[in-house]
């Protein structure tokens, strides 16, 4: 038999989950856990009675209750895990240079563009959030209000100024 010949792992294949969340986030994700908790008995019972029907292999109500619990447990794991290891952007942080937590209004191309920095998790770049990860983040981390910095879009690298820096309203 032939070993299959597999393409080298890229840039992407093992990236480490970026633990920085809003305070409101946690405070969701918290929500979400315990919602999923106490849903989670009537689920256990509900499969316990399908099971009870005889076969498993031909007993569709207690497959799709399986799968249904297994679900909320995947959930609840995915949760857990990220609520264990979160780290809270700290609000009212000093805006002496940029942060993650900040809303930095920058000169791009001589438009003015404002852009909140927060972790990747809540990043939507549509709504001008991105992350401390992210190309734009990792260049406006560590300036202060009249850096100039350069950015590499497309090949061609553009000069950005901080015009002002300013803490997030988290509420």
């Amino acid at each position: 038999m032939q070993t299959p010949i597999r393409k080298k792992p890229g840039k992407y294949t093992h990236v480490e989950k970026d633990p920085y969340i809003t305070k409101k986030q946690f405070d969701l994700l918290t929500e979400e856990f315990a919602s999923i908790k106490r849903r989670r008995p009537k689920v256990i019972e509900e499969t316990q009675a399908h099971a009870e029907m005889g076969d498993f292999s031909e007993n569709v109500e207690y497959q799709l209750a399986k799968r249904k619990l297994r679900g909320m447990n995947s959930a609840m794991d995915r949760i857990e895990k990220k609520l264990n290891t979160a780290i809270i952007i700290p609000e009212n942080s000093p805006t002496d240079y940029v942060k993650i937590g900040h809303t930095v209004e920058i000169l791009f191309n001589d438009v003015k563009k404002t852009y909140t920095i927060l972790g990747s998790d809540e990043a939507d770049p549509t709504k001008r959030i991105i992350s401390h990860l992210s190309p734009m983040g990792k260049a406006m981390i560590g300036k202060k209000e009249g850096d100039v910095f350069e950015i590499e879009i497309n090949e061609k690298n553009i000069s950005c100024e901080i015009i002002k820096i300013n803490k997030l309203n988290f509420s």
